[in-house]
């Protein structure tokens, strides 16, 4: 469902389940998915460029098995309404403007963990990933923050419970984000990467926060840290 201009309600699919790859997309007026409440099971699932205000309409899926996006959207604040959801294969949060707040993910708690990429940037009013608390593992990378883009992380708070990464974590490091607190239960990484790159050398970082971690299985690379 991509680039339809006038198009403010998708209806008439009320008996899709299941779907390999579902994309709503650039439909800068659409506001409700009424005809998508019976989808449980879509391996990929994007949202972006809609006037959708959350991600109630898929109360009813149970799995989103490869990856979930949620891209470039202006009117939600907060991705609620995966209230049904059990499983989740892979999670992208990029270029939301009007995003503040992750804790509507906290409806996926079910979930336990995310079995794929994680990748939370460039979402310039997102202070925090209070929401996540249920995640205590990550089986693929973790990605947060950008080196080039808008994004104003404060703190990782809502990472609480993270365990393990199979794959990179990967900060890359804001002016306003001074250290790892809120990565106290994490004990493995398979690679760890934190860059400093273009904040400047007068504000401190300081890397506590991962008084847990034991095990780095590749790379350990902080660069350019104050």
């Amino acid at each position: 469902v991509r680039d339809n201009l006038a198009l403010a309600q998708v209806t008439g699919l009320g008996s899709l389940v299941a779907a390999d790859e579902l994309r709503v997309e650039d439909n800068p007026v659409l506001t409700g998915l009424p005809g998508l409440t019976a989808l449980r099971t879509p391996r990929y699932l994007t949202v972006g460029g809609n006037a959708l205000a959350d991600l109630s309409d898929f109360a009813g899926v149970q799995a989103i098995d490869a990856r979930l996006t949620v891209r470039n959207t202006t009117e939600m604040t907060d991705p609620a309404g995966l209230t049904g959801l059990m499983r989740l294969g892979g999670l992208d949060v990029y270029d939301n403007i009007g995003l503040t707040s992750l804790q509507g993910l906290s409806d996926a708690s079910a979930a336990g963990g995310i079995s794929g990429k994680v990748e939370v940037v460039g979402n310039p009013g997102l202070e925090d990933l209070r929401g996540l608390e249920w995640v205590t593992w990550i089986d693929g990378d973790l990605h947060l923050g950008t080196s080039s883009g808008p994004s104003r992380l404060t703190s990782l708070d809502g990472l609480q419970g993270l365990v393990w990464v199979t794959g990179d974590l990967s900060i890359a490091r804001q002016r306003e984000l001074n250290s790892l607190v809120g990565l106290g239960a994490l004990e493995a990484v398979g690679a760890l990467r934190i860059d400093g790159t273009g904040v400047p050398s007068t504000v401190p970082f300081s890397l506590t926060g991962l008084g847990t971690l034991t095990e780095v299985h590749g790379t350990l690379d902080l660069r350019d840290l104050a």
